[in-house]
């Protein structure tokens, strides 16, 4: 995905991560049955307070990246 998000959704949700976290390890584990070689990354912004960058927007940055198929990180708010 481009810059994932899922704003509006409930404080747990936000914090905790685990729609697109979900969707993550499913579409890294497709696209690792397919192609191994092929490195995947999450795409997401980076955002939250305590990364010194914008709101917490329902894109916990750390947890998602600690899905077993993401192969690096980036962030580019």
């Amino acid at each position: 995905m481009n810059e994932p998000r899922y704003e509006g959704q409930s404080a747990a949700e936000n914090v905790d991560d685990t729609t697109l976290r979900v969707w993550d390890d499913e579409m890294g584990a497709l696209v690792e049955s397919i192609d191994p070689n092929h490195l995947l990354g999450a795409g997401i912004e980076g955002h939250g307070t305590k990364y010194g960058f914008g709101g917490d927007s329902g894109n916990p940055f750390v947890h998602t990246q600690k899905s077993l198929y993401i192969d690096f990180t980036s962030a580019h708010p």
